[in-house]
Formats: structure tokens, sequence, C-alpha cells
């Protein structure tokens, strides 16, 4: 194998049913070669290498009704046939299993990364369907996190396999996205200053999303909202800033989901200030990323995995404009305020 190639290689050699045959007379390199690869991402390059270093597979098979009556491959009913996980150097994996399959449709799963920060649900051979399994961010009964989970990914591939690609080891590749987004915080404006150490106690960031557990085909899922809350911010006294670092789940534009929702509340309740406003996450990301150039929002918002965003309060007013990167934007609205939605 090419050590410069960035992509592990799952070689999975299946050996057909009845009458088809392999045309080589070494059966082990026969079947379908899986290659997996993490290009979803804002630099369109193959990161595999040095972000992922497992990755957990699952194969589901399209099963026809049990009338016979074939089923629709769009449709839902993949059932879960089997599982492997591959651990080691992305430069150099080659990791051969076999496996007896028949022709059919097929849908490969893979979830990168899969570490104890995350719960997956109870798999059952040929009875578990493929919309019945989640991936969730493990959570205390609090419902609140304070840490920050590691990162996860996620690649789903439907291919239909002949007894002719069967036979003649075809490849199959199966491209990750990833699903764990890093949000750098930063706020200006507030009574936070140097003569003052103590003035940055007075605030705290969260962020409260319902974003927690994912299908195996990467919808959002589930109803647990969840807060998280990070012990301590970084602070800039000179500059009087307040920078906290979050670590947040996939943010989903299907119209059915509510937003993550950004707080930052006082300590002080009785400063007579007005309460500082809530910053609804997505149709800012979105806003952002149309400014951009990508009309839809949703492709960049998965390809890109950090945002860096500054809120520049008006402690007077109660008001915020806000700024990622280079953008500015004081259209998309702030919501609330004082964390009172959680």
């Amino acid at each position: 194998m090419n050590m410069n190639n960035n992509k592990w290689i799952l070689i999975v050699v299946l050996i057909p049913f009845l009458l088809m045959g392999c045309v080589a007379d070494d059966l082990s390199i026969c079947g379908v070669n899986l290659r997996f690869a993490y290009t979803k991402n804002v630099d369109g390059i193959d990161k595999l290498a040095t972000e992922i270093n497992k990755v957990n597979l699952y194969v589901f098979k399209l099963r026809d009704d049990k009338k016979g009556t074939p089923a629709d491959p769009t449709g839902n009913e993949y059932y879960f046939l089997l599982s492997d996980s591959i651990v080691g150097n992305p430069a150099q994996v080659t990791y051969e299993r076999q496996f007896r399959l028949e022709p059919g449709y097929y849908k490969f799963v893979v979830w990168g990364n899969l570490g104890n920060d995350y719960i997956r649900s109870v798999l059952k051979k040929d009875s578990t369907k493929i919309d019945d399994l989640a991936i969730s961010l493990k959570y205390p009964s609090s419902n609140v996190i304070e840490h920050i989970p590691s990162d996860l990914y996620h690649g789903i591939e439907t291919v239909k396999l002949s007894s002719a690609d069967l036979s003649i080891n075809k490849t199959v590749t199966v491209d990750m996205m990833k699903n764990t987004k890093h949000l750098i915080v930063k706020a200006t404006g507030l009574a936070v200053n140097a003569s003052d150490p103590t003035s940055v106690d007075d605030y705290k960031y969260s962020i409260s999303s319902k974003n927690s557990a994912y299908t195996f085909a990467n919808t959002v899922t589930g109803n647990v909202l969840l807060r998280y809350e990070l012990p301590e911010a970084e602070v800039s006294l000179e500059e009087e800033t307040l920078i906290s670092k979050f670590v947040i789940m996939r943010e989903v534009k299907d119209g059915t989901r509510n937003s993550s929702i950004l707080h930052i509340t006082r300590a002080n309740t009785a400063s007579g200030l007005p309460p500082l406003p809530d910053v609804d996450l997505l149709p800012l990301l979105i806003a952002y990323n149309q400014a951009k150039g990508n009309q839809d929002g949703q492709d960049m918002l998965d390809l890109r995995d950090t945002y860096e965003l500054t809120l520049i309060y008006n402690e007077t007013t109660g008001t915020v404009s806000f700024q990622i990167d280079d953008w500015n934007s004081v259209d998309v609205p702030a919501t609330g305020g004082g964390g009172n939605s959680w």
C-alpha cells in the first residue's frame, strides 16, 4: 500500500453464494474494497490521517418483504448485518475480514473516533433496522455538560452490489464529515475592566441545545434539552473581552428542530441593567455561510468545523451585534434574555 495514501482501506472479502465464482484463483483479492476518507471539510482535502484514529463500521442490507415484494432501495428497510472496528495508523492500515454476502443493496455506515463520550443503541443481527439506531452524547442526570466532548465523525454510503461487483473487487469509498462544531465565543462591551479582576466573575456563558442524538443516517433525533456549561472562561482584561470555547453537536437546518441558544448571564441581577439577550446560533451561522456564497447554508455548515464568534454587547440598551471571522451582521436578532429559555 502506498505510504502516502491518507485513506484507510478495509478490504472486505465477500464470498458470493451459489454459482457465482471469483475470477481470481486467490480469494483473498476478491470482493469489495472499502475506503474511508474525511474530505468533507472546508479545505476539501483528506484529513483522515491527522484527525481520525478509529473507525466503527456497520453494514445494513435491504430486505424484501415477507411476500417477496422488492423493497424500495431509497426506503428504510435496511437491517443490521454486521459490524467491525478498525483501529491503527491511518497512514497505512490494511484490514481483512471474510463476510458471506449476497448481491443486493447495502448501506455502509461509519462513525469515526466513537469514544467514551458517546452511547450507541443496541444492535441485533437481522432484526434491528437502520432507523432504530442512534449515537447520542453521554450526559449526567442534571443534563449539564461540563466538559468538552471529543470530536465525532460520520459517513454513510448506499451501494448496489451485483454478482459482477462481488467478483471483481469493487471499490466503495465512505467519506466522513465532522459531527462536532468548535465555537470560540468572545464577548466585548461588558463591564469587565483591568482595574477590577473580580469583575469577570459577574458573567457566565452557556449553550442550551436539543442536538444530542443522531440516527445512523445523521439526522437529529430525540428531544432532550442539554446545557453546556464550562467551569471557566479565558479573560482579556485589557481588551475587556470574555472568551469561552465550546464543542457542540452538529446543527441541522431541517425546519423541525430548535436551534442551539447561546446564553450569557450576570451573577449580579441587581445591577439595574437590562438582561443580556440570548443568541440563536443556527440562523446566525446559516446567514454567515450564505454571505460567504453557500446559498443553502447547510452544506457549508457541515464542512466548516470551527467558528470564531464575537458578540458586541451594549449593556446599557441590552442589545448585541455579531461578528464571525471577518463578517459582520446586525440583522440576525438575539432572542429572549438572561438565559431564561433554559
